[in-house]
């Protein structure tokens, strides 16, 4: 039990640590309790608050609660920093929840718009806004708000990116080339392209490899989109959708 760990402690770093433990492995719950109690300890820095309403806002997200992440979004707003530096991370974070929040409403040119404005604002292209850019354009084309001439330009680029990965170049972390994957695979399943389901497939090892991972999430899509396409097999997919449970 996460909350064994806690005890007595009113750290607003440990508490906000085992608030982020308990979102990896899902547990909401848990997490709601941990920032509730982070958020009620007095003389909370600025940083600290708003640390604690970003994660707010991502849990509500992930529940789809896409308002009463708005109106947290919206006080994370309101904390005034006294550093640039500060600012800048701060309305970097906040254009990555109002992409997530837009795309749960079903708006999903607005998320891209957002999701533009936070690549445009990174000082590193690592890629994670990009596979997100795709993942939004495909599914905004699906929905008739986003042209199909602009998801495929992301998803040139997305399949330039992962034909120069390789997987000796991962880590055991949250890695940006799972995103890049599920992004294309979605792509590729929606375009019916078979050079990116090719390229997609290539990574089919190491995604099911990688199904053990704290947060297998984007690696067990991008499974689910190959075997859409015939390119995983049945047991590929159980291995999966057991995976996300």
């Amino acid at each position: 039990d996460l909350s064994m760990q806690l005890g007595d402690a009113e750290s607003p770093a440990v508490i906000r640590g085992l608030a982020s433990a308990a979102r990896r492995v899902s547990n909401y719950a848990q997490m709601a309790r941990y920032l509730s109690r982070g958020l009620q300890i007095p003389d909370l820095t600025v940083s600290e608050r708003a640390d604690y309403l970003g994660a707010l806002a991502n849990l509500f997200i992930d529940l789809n609660l896409p308002e009463s992440a708005a109106a947290i979004i919206e006080l994370h707003q309101d904390c005034l920093w006294d550093h640039p530096e500060d600012c800048y991370w701060a309305d970097f974070k906040r254009l990555d929840w109002l992409a997530r929040m837009e795309a749960r409403r079903g708006r999903l040119h607005l998320a891209l718009d957002h999701m533009t404005a936070k690549r445009r604002q990174t000082r590193t292209d690592s890629g994670r806004e990009l596979a997100w850019q795709l993942y939004l354009a495909t599914w905004g084309y699906l929905a008739g708000q986003v042209r199909a001439e602009t998801a495929t330009a992301f998803a040139d680029e997305v399949a330039q990116r992962l034909a120069g990965a390789t997987r000796e170049m991962l880590g055991n972390g949250n890695e940006t080339v799972a995103y890049l994957l599920r992004a294309l695979a979605a792509h590729a399943w929606v375009e019916h392209d078979s050079a990116q389901l090719t390229l997609a497939k290539s990574w089919l090892p190491h995604a099911e490899e990688r199904l053990t991972d704290d947060d297998p999430g984007p690696w067990a899509y991008a499974i689910a989109y190959l075997c859409l396409q015939g390119a995983a097999p049945p047991l590929s997919l159980d291995r999966a959708l057991c995976a996300l449970k």
